[in-house]
C-alpha cells in the first residue's frame, strides 16, 4: 500500500512537470506570449493521462493561428503530438513501474476512474483504489477458491 502511495503520489507530478518542460522548450524557442502561464497549465493539465497535455498546445496553437503565425501553430502542434505526448505515455508507464511495480492499465483506469469518484485528489487515489481491488480479489482467489490440479493417475491417461 505504501509502494502504491509513493508511486502515485510522485510519479503523476513528475510526469506532469517533465512534460511540463518539455513544452516549455518549445514555448521559448517559438517565442510564446504568457510562457511561464503555459508551461504551469501544461503542467497542471498533464496530470490526465494521455489527453492532459493536448488540452494546453492545441489552444495554444489554434492561439497562433489566430494571431497569423501559421508556422509557429503547426510546429508547437507536431512537436506536441510527437514529443509532449511521448513523454506522457512513455515516462508515465516507466516511472509508475519503477516506482510501485504498477501495471500501467491501472494506472490508466486509475486516472479516469478515480477523477469520477473522487475529483483533482482522484489522480492520486484512483490507481490505488483499482490496486486495491485487484489485492482484494487476489485474496479471496488465494483463500476461497480451490484449484484443482491433476493427480498422478489422470497425468498418466
Amino acid at each position: 500500500m505504501r509502494t502504491l502511495v509513493i508511486s502515485n503520489a510522485l510519479g503523476v507530478p513528475l510526469v506532469a512537470l517533465l512534460q511540463g518542460l518539455v513544452a516549455l522548450a518549445s514555448y521559448v524557442l517559438l517565442g510564446v506570449p504568457d510562457v511561464w502561464f503555459w508551461f504551469l497549465f501544461t503542467c497542471v493539465a498533464s496530470m490526465l493521462p494521455f489527453v492532459g497535455a493536448a488540452l494546453a498546445y492545441v489552444p495554444l496553437s489554434l492561439v497562433l493561428f489566430s494571431q497569423g503565425e501559421n508556422w509557429k501553430g503547426i510546429v508547437l502542434l507536431v512537436y506536441g503530438i510527437a514529443i509532449i505526448g511521448s513523454v506522457d505515455n512513455i515516462f508515465r508507464f516507466v516511472l509508475q513501474k519503477k516506482l510501485g511495480n504498477i501495471h500501467p492499465l491501472i494506472t490508466v483506469f486509475g486516472v479516469i476512474i478515480g477523477i469520477n469518484l473522487f475529483g483533482f485528489i482522484g489522480l492520486v487515489f484512483g490507481p490505488i483504489f483499482i490496486s486495491m481491488f485487484i489485492l482484494l480479489v487476489k485474496i479471496y482467489m488465494n483463500e476461497f477458491v480451490k484449484v484443482s490440479t491433476p493427480s498422478e493417475e489422470q497425468l498418466k491417461t
